[in-house]
């Protein structure tokens, strides 16, 4: 017999009050799946890549250290982020599933920041943005980090905000207040 048969036999075989039982249930679960999926927080994608002027031994460090850094998490702004202040995004494990009731309105995406090299294709049901970070000497105890945002459509990338640069000290005695620092601001501007 095949499955078709056996489930008209089963349904023949069933009361017809179960039969509806079976229905409203079947059907309550499939709209309960889709209220819940709707509700879910979507994903913005950040690639981000630094073009680097200085090119010194600490210049070249530090990118590596933060680039590190950056894609450790998935953002969010949520109520408790926002009360903790600057810089205002909450961090949670990379890949979670959130619910768009535990961000702070009107915010309904979670920001992801990859390197640019894990962009391999556009798909357009993401959020794909392009993130270069430019790093400029202004002096020999000061870096300008500049911040570009692009958003990808049909046509290429094109930019999305307006720049920010950002001066930073590096002679300060604990470097890695400096990168936590700089990653701290990265992760603002990127998403500002």
């Amino acid at each position: 017999m095949t499955p078709f048969f056996l489930f008209i036999y089963l349904l023949k075989m069933l009361p017809k009050a179960s039969i509806f039982v079976f229905i409203v249930l079947t059907a309550c679960t499939w709209m309960s799946d889709t209220k819940h999926n709707e509700d879910i927080a979507g994903v913005k994608h950040f690639y981000f890549e630094f073009i680097d002027h200085v090119q010194s031994e600490y210049s070249v460090s530090m990118i590596e250290q933060v680039s590190t850094i950056l894609p450790q998490y998935d953002y969010l702004i949520s109520k408790e982020s926002a009360v903790k202040g600057w810089p205002f995004y909450g961090n949670v494990k990379r890949g979670s599933i959130l619910l768009k009731t535990e961000m702070m309105p009107p915010h309904s995406n979670v920001n992801r920041l990859s390197p640019i090299k894990e962009l391999t294709n556009f798909n357009k049901k993401k959020h794909i943005m392009r993130v270069l970070f430019t790093i400029e000497s202004i002096n020999d105890s000061t870096l300008r980090i500049t911040k570009e945002s692009f958003q990808w459509s049909a046509e290429g990338w094109h930019q999305f905000s307006k720049k920010i640069s950002t001066d930073f000290d590096i002679k300060l005695d604990n470097q890695q207040e400096v990168v936590s620092n700089i990653s701290k601001t990265l992760i603002r501007y990127t998403f500002k």
